[in-house]
């Protein structure tokens, strides 16, 4: 189906991208184009090395992060719907964060209040024996259960957003990098290399949505742009569903921060958790965690997932070098899943995620010269739970 009007482009071709060609499709003024450097889509990057959770707005103050509070629980029944709607595989199948001593209960208490300022819906804080009704396997000492939490398979629904966008008229073009964005007579002249080959796009609008490199495309527009992304590597391992081991939903820790520096656990109270947090001397983390995979006949599958072990100092491409060890993992989940032991724990994947160095929320905005280019920086997590509301956020900028 082909369409005038404007052009857009949209380099990066992630959930975020592909969701916001699908939203923006549905619009006949505009023809658009995705531009993704892999060679396939779902790429190599955070949409596909991820575990999948559908969160449900537990962790985002709507006073500091209100995109975050505000895209997540927004985003968590749009991305149902929508996988509901197009048999994407799915699993609502709810999260218990949880607590093993006093320090623990003080940071889960906290991030209950803030799930009650973003309206999360049907929480509740359970105790040691109705924890152990849901979870037998799990060992700990208060909870706060979210129902609307889940897993998707984000494979499926990157594929699914770009199937029912090039149905619309959306073009993809992988195997494309961005090499420069000039601008002339107030089009941008997008400079790509593609098998060796270089090519013009020219269009009206550009969206940027190239996650790790998000702030170096941000540059090619406006030498004075100050966004800097930190690639955090993640590294995440499996285990087998086995009676002693199995779990029905997702299993967090009590979320704590961790020094930007050194990416050690910042053992502090939560008073001073607050304040190195707002001085940007920590980053919050929702810490190693337990996830069930999702079968194609959304049930639960055959092996669970844990991580991630976060490295921090190493490249965008960092996905390889000194990795983690089992007893790495152990030291994180053995006091809250006591039956585990090393040699139950198999190496999975790799991810790096897009954080922005000096913002906590979402960085979505025009920029400040030229009005037709948005940036969408620092998209890591929960960007796959928010991918469509931040697709009906661009749409309305523009």
């Amino acid at each position: 189906m082909e369409k005038g009007g404007q052009k857009v482009c949209i380099i990066g071709a992630g959930a975020v991208g592909c969701a916001i060609a699908y939203i923006l499709s549905k619009k006949r003024k505009y023809k658009i184009y995705v531009l993704e450097k892999n060679a396939t889509i779902p790429g190599l990057n955070q949409s596909s090395h991820n575990a999948g959770v559908i969160h449900a707005g537990i962790y985002y103050s709507p006073l500091e992060e209100p995109l975050k509070a505000k895209m997540c629980v927004e985003g968590n029944k749009l991305l149902y719907a929508f996988c509901k709607k197009e048999r994407i595989p799915y699993l609502k199948s709810g999260k218990l964060i949880v607590a093993t001593n006093k320090l623990e209960k003080e940071y889960m208490n906290y991030f209950y209040n803030i799930a009650l300022a973003n309206n999360v819906p049907r929480i509740k804080k359970l105790n040691k024996k109705q924890i152990k009704r849901l979870e037998p396997n799990i060992d700990a000492t208060s909870a706060i259960y979210i129902p609307t939490s889940g897993v998707v398979d984000t494979d499926k629904l990157v594929m699914k957003l770009r199937q029912l966008s090039e149905r619309k008229g959306v073009s993809f073009i992988t195997s494309t990098k961005v090499m420069n964005i000039f601008i002339t007579n107030n089009l941008f002249q997008i400079s790509t290399r593609s098998h060796e080959k270089n090519k013009i796009f020219s269009c009206d609008i550009v969206i940027n949505t190239a996650g790790l490199y998000s702030d170096e495309i941000a540059k090619m527009v406006n030498s004075k742009s100050s966004y800097k992304i930190i690639p955090t590597r993640g590294e995440f391992a499996s285990f087998k569903n086995t009676r002693k081991l199995r779990i029905s939903r997702n299993i967090y820790q009590a979320p704590y921060g961790y020094y930007n520096d050194t990416g050690e656990k910042a053992k502090v109270s939560l008073r001073q958790y607050l304040k190195l947090y707002k001085e940007g001397v920590i980053t919050r983390t929702v810490g190693v965690h337990l996830t069930p995979t999702v079968s194609k006949n959304f049930s639960a599958g055959k092996i669970s997932l844990v991580g991630p072990l976060k490295t921090v100092g190493i490249k965008k491409d960092g996905y390889e070098g000194k990795l983690k060890s089992n007893d790495q993992y152990l030291s994180k989940i053995q006091h809250f899943l006591p039956q585990i032991n090393r040699e139950s724990i198999i190496p999975y994947y790799t991810g790096i995620m897009a954080i922005e160095k000096s913002n906590k929320d979402f960085v979505i905005e025009r920029d400040k010269n030229y009005s037709s280019f948005i940036n969408l920086i620092g998209i890591e997590s929960p960007g796959i739970t928010s991918c469509l509301a931040i697709a009906k956020h661009v749409e309305k900028l523009l």
